[in-house]
């Protein structure tokens, strides 16, 4: 009779208490880059289609590029990385997936507002901080990101750094 219970009182619990995975949010409000690079529409649904490669348990601390779409003959380009994650927590590909799925159905939807099917941001409202976002870039990887010989990550965003576009 215990055990009943208990299972009752579990399966009450995981009813009634909320997900691992939050509400999620999203919007356009990206580099004013990302709206003005023409000839750029399309990079959301491109980084989707890479991000289903990723591995579920791969970890991406907060700057680093996870996929890119590189324009035009590169650097620059579309990435794909998270920013504002508390320090020393990273997300994974598991949630990389989860998100991008909002992030491609907003910025397609959004075309008038300025994600033109090629950027956004997504987050996760249980997080408290951080978002998943695919803005232009300077310095790009393409496709799946890896790392630089110094085993850093390789494309990483650095605040500050000056957003330029080449044409």
């Amino acid at each position: 009779m215990r055990l009943l219970l208990r299972i009752i009182a579990t399966l009450l619990a995981a009813l009634i208490a909320p997900s691992a995975a939050g509400d999620l949010d999203a919007d356009c409000k990206v580099s004013i880059n990302c709206a003005t690079v023409p000839a750029a529409a399309g990079a959301v649904d491109y980084v989707h289609d890479l991000v289903q490669r990723l591995p579920d348990n791969e970890v991406y601390p907060d700057g680093k590029h996870i996929v890119c779409r590189q324009y035009s003959s590169g650097p620059n380009g579309f990435c794909l990385f998270f920013r504002g994650v508390a320090k020393g927590e990273a997300r994974t590909g598991r949630e990389v997936k989860r998100l991008m799925d909002r992030l491609r159905r907003v910025s397609n939807e959004g075309k008038d507002r300025g994600c033109g099917g090629r950027c956004g941001v997504v987050w996760d409202k249980s997080w408290g901080k951080g978002a998943l976002r695919l803005d232009y870039v300077t310095r790009s990887c393409v496709d799946v990101c890896g790392k630089d010989d110094d085993g850093s990550a390789f494309g990483r965003f650095r605040p500050g750094m000056p957003v330029h576009v080449h044409m």
